[in-house]
């Protein structure tokens, strides 16, 4: 589905910072991106204000998911794999594996690898869960 396909069906204006951002996601397939690198690929294009509330409005209709690894840096994924984009409801998660490699430093969702279950205790509840597994991924070994 092309990036204005998708604006339409998250119910999004098109607008061409909408366009270019979802774009840069698209073009990544899978891969987390950094605002860092948002910003690097956009400077001479979209202001930092627009693009931090292009990833708010992604986030927020639940086209992309925040991913935090060991770099210190939030990234942002396309909705894949268990995040379904076709049933966006108040049970709507992203909760599957996340794999960083150590030597391209790449963080990806691995959507066919399960996750742990984890027992909370009573009077605990859950509202996110992030797993990210470290190691090296299958281009670098």
């Amino acid at each position: 589905m092309n990036s204005t396909e998708l604006l339409k069906k998250h119910g999004l204006r098109l607008t061409k910072p909408r366009q270019a951002v979802l774009g840069r996601f698209q073009e990544k397939s899978g891969t987390a991106v950094s605002i860092k690198e948002l910003m690097a690929v956009f400077s001479n294009e979209i202001d930092k204000v627009t693009l931090y509330r292009t990833l708010h409005t992604f986030e927020e209709t639940q086209l992309i998911h925040r991913i935090y690894d060991d770099s210190g840096l939030e990234k942002y994924a396309l909705c894949v794999g268990t995040c379904d984009t076709h049933t966006h409801d108040a049970h709507h998660n992203h909760a599957h594996v996340h794999f960083k490699c150590e030597s391209c430093e790449q963080t990806e969702c691995i959507a066919d690898a399960e996750l742990p279950v984890i027992n909370l205790p009573n009077g605990y509840t859950s509202k996110s869960a992030n797993f990210v597994v470290i190691g090296v991924c299958g281009k670098c070994s």
